[in-house]
């Protein structure tokens, strides 16, 4: 077999996408292994970012296309160009030297992406070059913390593998929901010799906690549906039959609710868990006033009061308010 065969892939993948309501579904595709690579990387931010700007969606499902597969995890075609440079070097010293200006131009791309009109410059210049596999992964951060301050939901229905890349999305999502089966979910890059490159340690030390993040990653530990639940790395395991219907009933639940909170809760606790407690308790003071000066908490607060003069509970009007469905916010 030579070389070219591989090292280059058969197919860069495709994302599919349908609306169910006010929930937009993304369905990704890659007959070659099920991996997501930088092509799927531009188009994914690229439809987020649409749908963050479109007020009509509520929610966002991202799921697989096929059956068994969420993503097996980032193209090992993508990963194995970037570490082939190293085979140009003669000693370890210039293995040193390159990584050293690889850190150099990581750190520039992060600067740089501060500024997006410089930064589009700078990608489209960069293409087919040996620093397009930096912009892509400098790309894919950026989507992911992204996401964590939209006011829409996320929600990962893993309907398959999803190790490595695949499991950096999921954990990205505001829920997740993981279909039962022979699937494994996880971090294993570490026993590959490298390491999670899109936010995975993080995220997952901030779920379950540095030392079981450590121990799962550097054994590159992988879990089904049923153990993902119980470790807390998932919102809960699924039947594989159920797993769109569930996560579908979810995400039409939260697109009901007012944009302005889910927004404000989200940008509250991913900004505020970074911050000492003083400063995260005087963020969550100001996206609290921010909620309440809006339409959407006087709508809610004309309708509790008036179930409440009725005779209803405290208990049964949130039950009512939490299907979704009785107030029409406007997200102002």
């Amino acid at each position: 077999m030579s070389n070219t065969a591989i090292s280059e892939p058969r197919e860069q993948g495709t994302i599919h996408t349908r609306r169910e309501g006010r929930v937009a579904i993304a369905e990704f595709d890659n007959p070659d292994g099920g991996f997501f690579t930088s092509h799927m990387v531009q188009e994914l931010d690229r439809l987020t970012l649409e749908w963050e700007n479109d007020k009509s969606i509520r929610a966002i499902i991202i799921t697989g296309k096929n059956a068994g597969t969420f993503i097996t995890h980032y193209s090992p075609y993508e990963l194995s160009a970037t570490s082939s440079q190293v085979k140009n070097c003669k000693t370890s010293a210039e293995v040193k030297r390159m990584r050293k200006l690889t850190r150099v131009i990581t750190r520039f791309t992060h600067w740089l992406a501060k500024c997006p009109p410089l930064y589009r410059i700078l990608d489209v210049a960069a293409r087919g070059s040996s620093i397009d596999a930096l912009l892509a992964v400098n790309q894919f951060h950026r989507m992911l913390t992204r996401w964590q301050s939209m006011d829409k939901v996320i929600i990962a229905a893993i309907n398959g593998h999803s190790m490595g890349g695949g499991c950096e999305i999921a954990l990205a999502c505001d829920f997740r929901l993981m279909a039962r089966g022979d699937y494994s979910l996880g971090l294993p890059e570490a026993i590959a010799g490298i390491m999670p490159g899109a936010g995975g340690s993080q995220r997952m030390a901030r779920l379950i906690g540095a030392n079981k993040a450590i121990e799962y990653i550097l054994t590159g530990r992988f879990f089904n549906a049923d153990e993902a639940e119980q470790a807390g790395l998932i919102s809960r395991a699924v039947d594989e039959n159920t797993l769109m219907e569930e996560a579908l009933g979810l995400a039409q639940q939260l697109a009901g609710q007012a944009p302005l909170s889910v927004a404000a809760v989200k940008r509250s606790i991913h900004q505020g868990i970074e911050k000492p407690m003083r400063q995260a308790l005087e963020l969550e003071s100001l996206h609290f006033l921010d909620t309440c000066v809006s339409v959407d908490a006087a709508q809610a607060g004309d309708y509790y009061l008036k179930k409440y003069h009725d005779g209803q509970t405290a208990s049964e009007i949130f039950s009512e308010l939490r299907k979704g469905t009785e107030i029409e916010y406007e997200g102002n």
